[in-house]
């Protein structure tokens, strides 16, 4: 191999001397525009780089975000964290970032390309796992997850020997009402839940959806439930002829308050009733099964009526007590003390009156 030449050389660094200046002083004209520090777009530009090339969403979050805010959202911290474990090349802590960009439901375009990029570098499998934390943070039912198929197989199960009753009834998730149907003495019934293909249920209603039904009594929840873009549910047997309801319920939270028990979704739904004839034995099981229990309430009931009597003797004997030995004058605090004590029990004021 020959030797350049000294000419050759001393030209050569020559030129790179002259354009060293010239590239750092567009550098610096660059900086100057964005309203940054020197070389600070150099160094967003080199955080920013992955496989060789420049997120244009990633720079432009930096100069315009991180560098105009005196303050960020909460998202944009979450953004901002992702970014910078892309930056410095720890991949897994940028996975653990997305994910919980993720889980917060980001539909930024910030929060697009941090998706993007660690989807770019660590492969596809990382979805799957920031669906199921996303899931997991928000204690969506897993159920509701499954799919089509699966509806049409439980539905397939769950109505074996059960025939149509009437046309199917049509509505939409976000102006549900309880839906009534007939009954007839001495047959099962079962409703059946299919979401049209553009419906889908709130992140509320993913929690836990039942199917709820008054057949003339006290309300049960009838099984198995959701199952995907639908679901199924017993309405039971009655042994009076009558009308029911189905009331779809999303019951998280319900306890505390039912404002939002019909905050079910979006889009429109179809409910099929199937009833199903009972035989003669089945029947006498039937009636068998609610006599037993009807008893069953009538003893507890009892129970309860004296449990409670006993408990409002002791408790107003302790009150009487403790106005002998404290005197009128703190008869408020003797008051207090008997209700405190009937409360214990689970027993009212009113049911010791």
């Amino acid at each position: 191999m020959m030797a350049m030449p000294w000419r050759s050389v001393a030209a050569t660094l020559l030129f790179l001397m002259m354009n060293a200046p010239l590239a750092n002083a567009q550098g610096d004209d660059e900086d100057a525009k964005a309203g940054l520090k020197p070389g600070l777009s150099k160094y967003y530009r080199g955080r920013c780089t992955h496989q060789g090339q420049v997120s244009a969403p990633c720079f432009d979050f930096y100069v315009n975000v991180v560098e105009k805010k005196n303050f960020l959202s909460d998202e944009e911290n979450k953004v901002s964290n992702c970014f910078d474990r892309l930056g410095s090349k720890s991949l897994g802590l940028a996975q653990e970032a997305a994910t919980e960009l993720f889980a917060s439901d980001a539909t930024s375009a910030y929060a697009q390309e941090c998706y993007r990029l660690v989807t770019l570098l660590a492969g596809e499998e990382w979805k799957a796992k920031a669906e199921k934390a996303r899931r997991a943070a928000k204690g969506w039912d897993p159920r509701f997850e499954r799919s089509s198929a699966e509806l049409e197989a439980s539905i397939t199960t769950e109505t074996k020997g059960f025939h149509p009753e009437g046309a199917p009834v049509r509505g939409r998730l976000e102006a549900f009402e309880p839906l009534e149907f007939p009954v007839k003495a001495g047959h099962c019934y079962m409703a059946v839940l299919r979401l049209d293909p553009d419906a889908g249920f709130s992140d509320h209603a993913r929690k836990g959806v039942t199917f709820t039904f008054d057949m003339g009594g006290t309300p049960t929840v009838g099984g198995p439930g959701i199952v995907g873009p639908g679901g199924s549910g017993s309405a039971g047997c009655p042994t009076k002829a009558g009308r029911g309801s189905l009331d779809l319920q999303a019951n998280f939270g319900s306890a505390f308050s039912s404002k939002r028990i019909h905050d079910l979704g979006q889009g429109g739904f179809a409910v099929q009733f199937y009833a199903k004839e009972l035989n003669a034995k089945e029947r006498a099981e039937r009636a068998k099964i609610e006599r037993d229990a009807e008893e069953e309430a009538r003893r507890m009931y009892e129970s309860s009526q004296r449990e409670a009597k006993k408990t409002c003797e002791q408790c107003k004997g302790k009150r009487y007590a403790c106005e002998e030995r404290r005197g009128r004058i703190n008869e408020f605090a003797c008051r207090q003390e008997y209700l405190v004590c009937i409360e214990r029990k689970g027993v009212s004021e009113a049911d010791c009156e």
